[in-house]
């Protein structure tokens, strides 16, 4: 059991020989080559060195045994998994870099998105301290403190703040785990900011026909329909909405049946069966899917299957990148026509409480998780409350006009163009072109 570098049986014309390095430790093995080809003569198979190795050679070489020894040392402490410890391994980084522990640690047991959040905050925290090379030394007080009173001075919102901290925290959290640092991570008083009083930011049926009114092209029309889908489909964000036609659906192919898919909110897991057999709701979506067959042409990759009711693009959904190269017009649009497009939640919320519907209800609605001793006692699957939930639902959709308001955005979208209209409605896959 051990790691080393090891000369390649396979000589070339030359007659050099590729370094690899091996690993083979409880049964489990990991082999990489090292892109450096030596003579077999010039190669110190007991100190891993190459005889008069250009400088070049010799610096890459030398981090290559400064990481495997490192790594193979934490990964004897028990600081790493064995997976973690091949990560390790592929990288020629030290492993004292704070952002190397994070690509190599987080991304085993966190998805890309939160991987990639917790490298931003590195990234911002290293950048702050005008430091190139960050070690866990660097997340010290001082250094924090420090921190602090740049992106106060930057402008940064205490919200912002206190997420960097809670990550670096995290970070230093897990190194503390591993046996990597001493000391877990200590929030001192001085890192707390005070937090502004919330203004919570809703739409309204008026203010949304003010954003109808500013619509100059067919995105504009898309934009403001994915933030009422939004709406119809009780806070989905676009995420949901992306990936909601993946879910199971109940009554699918039943014409006079009441469709829902069956959704589970990713922040809570709770359950919610949706109803989008109802007005505008698959309008909103067979609108949507044939607009984006006219906007999206060019990328035929991303266009949406028009038999399958609920899908929106064609795309990698796990990709957050990806996510938000889609979205990131739409939102933008989105937020200078009308709210940014987490509103819609919020709005819906708000409606709902104006309606008085019961808290209990509205827990439901939104996928909220019910933390009174209540939830011990209601069993939602009964009919006539799963029915409850759906009136709830259609009476909101009402109250906030849904339905009037869609028919607007497609009257201002058509004005000009007649046949247009019937072919965002249309469930006739025809050729797009002649309604260009």
């Amino acid at each position: 059991m051990g790691v080393g570098i090891y000369l390649n049986a396979h000589v070339d014309r030359r007659g050099r020989r590729v370094l690899r390095m091996k690993c083979r430790t409880k049964g489990q093995s990991f082999t990489k080559s090292l892109g450096i080809s030596v003579r077999p003569e010039d190669w110190d198979d007991k100190a891993y060195r190459v005889r008069n190795a250009i400088p070049a050679v010799a610096k890459k070489l030398a981090a290559i045994r400064e990481n495997m020894y490192r790594s193979w040392e934490l990964y004897e402490a028990g600081a790493y998994t064995f997976e973690e410890l091949t990560r390790r391994l592929t990288s020629s980084e030290a492993g004292t870099d704070v952002m190397e522990f994070v690509k190599t640690v987080f991304s085993a047991n966190r998805t890309s998105s939160t991987t990639q959040s917790y490298i931003a905050v590195v990234r911002t925290y290293r950048t702050t301290l005008g430091i190139d090379i960050l070690t866990f030394n660097h997340i010290n007080y001082s250094n924090i403190t420090e921190a602090i009173n740049k992106w106060k001075q930057k402008g940064l919102s205490p919200v912002s703040i206190r997420t960097y901290l809670n990550h670096l925290g995290a970070i230093l959290n897990e190194a503390h785990r591993r046996g990597l640092v001493d000391e877990p991570f200590k929030s001192h008083p001085s890192y707390r900011q005070k937090t502004p009083t919330t203004i919570v930011r809703t739409a309204t049926p008026a203010l949304f026909r003010e954003a109808i009114d500013k619509i100059q092209d067919l995105r504009d029309f898309q934009a403001l329909c994915m933030w009422l889908l939004q709406f119809t489909m009780r806070g989905f964000y676009t995420s949901d909405l992306s990936t909601m036609h993946l879910h199971n659906r109940q009554n699918e192919s039943d014409v006079e049946a009441s469709r829902y898919v069956l959704h589970k909110r990713s922040k809570t897991g709770e359950p919610m069966n949706i109803l989008y057999s109802c007005k505008p709701t698959e309008g909103l979506i067979l609108a949507l899917q044939n607009s984006i067959h006219i906007t999206h042409k060019n990328n035929p990759n991303i266009l949406p299957d028009r038999t399958n009711p609920l899908q929106l693009f064609q795309y990698d959904y796990s990709d957050n990148r990806v996510h938000k190269n889609v979205y990131s017009n739409y939102a933008l649009r989105c937020s200078k026509l009308l709210l940014p497009y987490k509103t819609a939640r919020k709005t819906f919320e708000s409606v709902a409480l104006s309606l008085d519907t019961s808290a209990e209800v509205r827990y439901k609605l939104l996928g909220h998780v019910d933390a009174t001793i209540k939830k011990h006692y209601i069993d939602w699957e009964w009919s006539k409350l799963s029915d409850k939930i759906d009136a709830a639902h259609l009476e909101i959709l009402n109250a906030f006009e849904a339905e009037a308001l869609f028919n607007e955005l497609l009257d201002k979208v058509t004005s000009t163009k007649t046949s247009t209209k019937d072919f965002l409605l249309s469930t006739h896959i025809e050729n797009d072109s002649a309604h260009i």
